[in-house]
C-alpha cells in the first residue's frame, strides 16, 4: 500500500501536535499524580493513545482543510515558548558579582556547596540600609514589615 506524501505529512503533523499536548498533559497533570505502581504505565498509556490518535486522524484527514488544524496547534505551541522565553528572560537575575571555587577532598563526602559559592547583589532604588550595617547583608525576617 503506497501512501500519498500528503498523506505522510499530515500523519507527522497529527503526531508532533499529539505529542506536544501529551508535554502539557505530562507536565499539568500526570506529573502530579501522587506516586504509585501504577503511575508509570499510566503516563505510557497516555503517550501512547495521544501518540496513536494522532497518528489515526492524520492517516483519515489528510485532506487540505483539516492539515492546517495541528500546524494551528503547533504555532500556538510554539508562541507560547516565545513567550515563557521571553518571561524567563525578563526575569532573569543579574550575573553574580563574585564567584568562589573551593578544593574539594576526594575522600570527603561532597555537597553543592563545597563545590562553588556565587555571590550576588541584590539592588533595590527604594530601599535605604541603616548606616551600622552593610548594604550587602542579606534582610532579616524581622525586617520584612519595614
Amino acid at each position: 500500500m503506497k501512501m500519498p506524501v500528503i498523506q505522510l505529512t499530515s500523519i507527522f503533523l497529527y503526531c508532533t501536535a499529539a505529542l506536544c499536548v501529551f508535554l502539557m498533559l505530562l507536565n499539568r497533570v500526570l506529573i502530579l499524580m501522587p506516586g504509585s505502581r501504577a503511575k508509570g504505565p499510566m503516563i505510557l498509556a497516555a503517550f501512547a493513545i495521544s501518540i496513536g490518535v494522532g497518528a489515526l486522524t492524520g492517516y483519515f484527514s489528510y485532506r487540505p482543510p483539516w492539515v492546517f488544524v495541528p500546524v494551528a496547534l503547533l504555532i500556538l505551541v510554539l508562541l507560547g515558548e516565545v513567550r515563557r522565553v521571553w518571561i524567563r528572560r525578563s526575569c532573569a537575575a543579574a550575573p553574580p558579582v563574585d564567584t568562589i571555587p573551593h578544593q574539594v577532598d576526594i575522600l570527603n563526602p561532597v555537597t553543592t556547596t563545597d563545590l562553588v559559592v556565587h555571590r550576588y547583589r541584590v539592588s533595590h532604588p527604594k530601599w535605604r540600609a541603616a548606616e551600622d550595617r552593610p548594604p550587602d547583608r542579606p534582610a532579616r525576617a524581622s525586617e520584612a514589615s519595614a
